[in-house]
């Protein structure tokens, strides 16, 4: 007697909660996966595209006890524009509703729905042969479920798609035990990732003729080391539309683009080291050095993109040719090649164009803007001062002044000047002393004369003025712009 008499408290209770359903209490849907739902690969997203749930459950904790005979229905949909796709789709053996207690588990049956191209099932739940002890739960079994991205390719987007739980009276159809009803089913996210770009700088050095790097530590003469980069091809949580985790295939690739002035380079190293698989070496070509822009080509399924971790980009010189000071940027651009890890439409830039390196001369480089050759008509003269403790050797080039739609052009050969002092001054003669040296008769009329000089010290922080006059004119004195 004492039994029963617990019993029908309980089921007092339950008809209390009944009636208070969806103000005292509530019930509550908990997707797959956390808050998230299953993650798809952005990379794969297009409308119509079909994806399968891999093992998941959706569970909607009850918030109200049934009694024996009051039956319900169960109705699943999915929100946002997905539907139902021909594959897997819902069956009657996906849902149960198990008591909390765990006594007593009530199967369910599709009465509706659950069709290709519907959003909605109906589930009915025969409450029987018991009557519900304790609260129960819903437990609906999504594993395999094949849903249609219908609308504009939400998923590839990086939205998401919903799925809806909601429970009503199978003899009235009036709802009850409302509350938080929808959890998110699945998403989209990046499949593929990069992790942040460092830069480097590197030093050349003027002693070697602006041939070679001053090999400071990892830097070496002819290697500029220190930049790197790092990416993911198959982030951890992401699947392809299949359902299984996300990867890059071979055939797609991550094109690492360097762009600046490529002279004097010969190669770009992807140095992952051995823990991380081999390295890339890619030559730059003649075309590229015109375009000023080379591609390292780093295959999908490469071991050094399979984690983000930082990888040495090196950048190689001639050590043969004369370098001059300059940027490099890299950008990182994702190429899918259309496999299972998603179409050409969706590739993507992965990194902006940023920095990559920044090479700078160990001396200080002045401009005299311009300077006229013409020997009969003007004299140019250029004084230089040192305030360092340091000698530097001067090394001068000279280039034409045209007018604007010409192109400027070096005149005669680079000119070492001697060297000057530490704490001294440099008076420097245009025609004597850098024009006949540098193999270029005089006088030099072409522009009128009108020239631009260039001088590289091998000393910091030098200051230099330019003159120019006649026998009968004076046209005063100039700062020469300080490059460096």
């Amino acid at each position: 007697m004492e039994f029963k008499r617990i019993k029908f408290v309980a089921l007092c209770l339950g008809m209390a909660l009944l009636l208070v359903a969806g103000t005292a209490m509530a019930g509550t849907t908990f997707g797959p996966a956390g808050s998230t739902g299953f993650k798809f690969a952005r990379e794969v997203g297009a409308s119509n595209l079909v994806y399968t749930m891999p093992a998941g459950t959706v569970v909607r904790n009850m918030s109200v006890i049934r009694s024996i005979a009051q039956d319900f229905f169960v109705d699943v949909t999915l929100v946002g524009g997905a539907t139902f796709a021909t594959g897997r789709l819902p069956a009657s053996a996906d849902l149960v509703l198990t008591e909390v207690s765990g006594v007593t588990t009530y199967p369910a049956v599709i009465v509706s729905g659950g069709l290709n191209n519907g959003t909605t099932v109906r589930y009915f739940v025969d409450v029987a042969p018991v009557d519900m002890d304790t609260l129960g739960i819903l437990t609906l079994t999504v594993t395999g479920w094949t849903i249609k991205d219908t609308t504009a390719n939400v998923i590839g987007g990086g939205g998401n798609f919903q799925v809806s739980i909601t429970t009503s009276d199978s003899a009235t159809n009036v709802p009850f035990d409302s509350g938080n009803d929808a959890a998110v089913l699945m998403s989209g996210f990046y499949g593929t990732a990069a992790g942040p770009l460092t830069p480097t700088t590197a030093v050349i050095d003027v002693a070697t003729n602006r041939k070679m790097f001053v090999p400071t530590p990892p830097d070496t003469t002819t290697i500029d080391f220190g930049a790197t980069a790092g990416f993911d091809a198959s982030v951890s949580g992401v699947l392809q539309a299949n359902g299984t985790p996300y990867s890059l295939i071979a055939a797609s690739r991550i094109n690492l683009v360097i762009a600046g002035d490529l002279s004097g380079i010969v190669s770009f190293i992807w140095d992952p080291g051995a823990l991380f698989g081999p390295s890339i070496t890619h030559v730059v070509t003649s075309a590229e050095r015109t375009a000023g822009a080379a591609t390292i080509p780093i295959p999908g399924d490469f071991p050094s993109i399979v984690d983000i971790h930082a990888v040495p980009i090196e950048t190689v010189i001639t050590g043969t040719t004369q370098l001059t000071a300059r940027t490099l940027t890299l950008t990182a651009n994702l190429v899918l090649s259309g496999g299972l890890d998603g179409p050409a439409a969706n590739n993507r830039t992965l990194l902006p164009t940023a920095t990559l390196t920044t090479w700078t001369l160990n001396g200080t480089i002045l401009v005299a803007n311009f300077a006229n050759g013409n020997n009969t008509a003007w004299l140019s003269r250029f004084y230089l001062w040192n305030p360092s403790t340091v000698d530097g050797v001067v090394t001068a080039r000279v280039f034409t002044l045209p007018v604007i739609g010409q192109p400027n052009a070096p005149v005669g050969a680079t000119v070492v000047l001697g060297t000057l002092a530490a704490g001294s001054g440099l008076n420097i003669r245009l025609a004597e002393d850098i024009l006949t040296p540098g193999g270029v008769p005089l006088p030099y009329v072409t522009d009128g004369g009108n020239v631009v000089v260039e001088f590289t010290i091998e000393a910091i922080n030098v200051s230099g003025f330019t003159q120019i006059f006649s026998p009968t004119a004076f046209m005063g004195v100039c700062n020469m712009t300080k490059v460096q």
